[in-house]
């Protein structure tokens, strides 16, 4: 039997590329038409047309979104909500609720609003699931935001944001243990994170990139921005060395941001909430196998790993090159003393907090199978790091900008086939 789910498995695998490349060759006949009718009237019109596309996109994907969990949300505390809202249940003060540890995270500033939509809604799940909704939807503004403020335009490789941020295959993260301090609220930070990066003021951008670590460590799995903030201030450090003043504020920061992350772990009792955790783990390689299977695993066909982990291996190793690369470009753009560019910080910021996520999940979690990282509630956690390859590829290459059909072309199969393939 498994045999034959993996042959049907694979003859679906082959549709779905004669699939793709008709779809190209048709989108780009289409493109070329609408494009060279544009042209030949006005470019404005043009560029509202791409922005209408973009908006129905996102108006649509919304609206999927808020359906499913419509259909199929319900109004009773399960599971580990019983364990994660025991401050909401005791009253407990609102530094409590913040700080409150459900291993192996705290609940942070998620909890702390939850507890007002809660008393609001009458303790309503079904109200709290569509606010952790409403939060996922106004991050992808946020992120369509943030690419128009890092690029300064909007393009049609952009229905990429939306169907990344309003995937449906992200179910779990909405209806099952409903949790906004393990899905919504450490991607709305990690944007805001990001969005600090992009101020001119440089105290204004690393007095609130604090705050965003701050807010990012206490708050479910963004703690590993609390990695990241020492990392991108020793950056403003060694390019602000001749700077004085800057100089000794940015140290300031610096030893704030260690301070911030070490604060995680007054009181913390480590463990793991793997039964069959080990460290290392028997197979090393798995742990491999297992990042490839997390970066693919919500836009394949359910159990094809054979083919799934070659591809999501592809975009692991994608992930680490570019990091390494971005970073070595700007640790030597400031130790000439040239300001960092915005664009590079952002994009490593992206690409390593996902790959960290990964990682971690890997370690503690592999021991249960090489799949298991496909549950669709750590979906979540790697949206920011496909986010940050797609910025990474208008930075490569000023060729592949011209290519953006093709990427739009390829995201809506994939990211589309996500969107769609979850049934009751």
């Amino acid at each position: 039997m498994a045999y034959l789910q993996k042959v049907y498995l694979h003859k679906l695998i082959q549709k779905l590329n004669v699939l793709l490349q008709t779809v190209f060759l048709m989108s780009g006949n289409i493109y070329l038409n609408i494009k060279e009718f544009f042209k030949s009237g006005n470019q404005k019109k043009f560029r509202k047309f791409k922005i209408f596309l973009l908006l129905l996109f996102f108006v649509f994907l919304s609206g999927r979104l808020l359906q499913l969990v419509d259909k199929y949300s319900v109004n009773i505390f399960f599971w580990d909500q019983w364990d994660f809202y025991t401050p909401l249940f005791e009253n407990r003060s609102l530094w409590e609720i913040f700080s409150y540890l459900h291993f192996p995270h705290r609940q942070g500033i998620a909890m702390v609003v939850d507890k007002y939509v809660f008393e609001l809604s009458n303790w309503d799940t079904r109200i709290e699931t569509f606010f952790i909704v409403f939060v996922v939807i106004l991050t992808s503004i946020l992120a369509l935001y943030l690419k128009y403020k890092l690029y300064k335009k909007i393009s049609f490789s952009d229905i990429f944001i939306p169907l990344l941020f309003l995937n449906a295959g992200a179910y779990e993260s909405y209806l099952q243990v409903p949790n906004p301090s393990h899905s919504a609220f450490p991607l709305l930070i990690v944007l805001l994170y990001c969005l600090t990066l992009t101020f001119k003021n440089i105290h204004a951008k690393y007095i609130f990139l604090l705050l965003a670590n701050f807010l990012g460590i206490y708050t479910g799995f963004s703690i590993f921005l609390g990695l990241l903030t020492p990392v991108l201030i020793l950056f403003g450090i060694v390019e602000n060395r001749k700077n004085g003043k800057t100089f000794f504020f940015l140290i300031l920061i610096f030893f704030i941001s260690i301070i911030s992350f070490l604060s995680f772990f007054i009181n913390y009792k480590f463990g793991s909430a793997s039964s069959c955790f080990v460290f290392p783990h028997t197979k090393p390689f798995e742990y491999v196998e297992y990042i490839s299977l997390q970066y693919i695993g919500i836009i394949r066909p359910t159990g094809a790993i054979n083919s799934g982990v070659y591809l999501g291996f592809i975009f692991a190793a994608f992930t680490v090159i570019s990091a390494f690369l971005f970073s070595i470009r700007i640790f030597s753009d400031a130790y000439k003393s040239i300001p960092a560019k915005k664009n590079l910080l952002v994009i490593i910021s992206l690409l390593l907090f996902s790959l960290l996520f990964s990682l971690n999940n890997a370690i503690g979690r592999v021991c249960f199978s090489v799949d298991y990282g496909q549950n669709s509630r750590y979906y979540i956690y790697l949206v920011p790091g496909f986010l940050g390859i797609y910025f990474a590829i208008f930075e490569i290459s000023k060729k592949m900008k011209k290519f953006g059909l093709f990427f739009s072309v390829v995201v809506v199969i994939l990211f589309g086939y996500s969107n769609f393939k979850f049934k009751s």
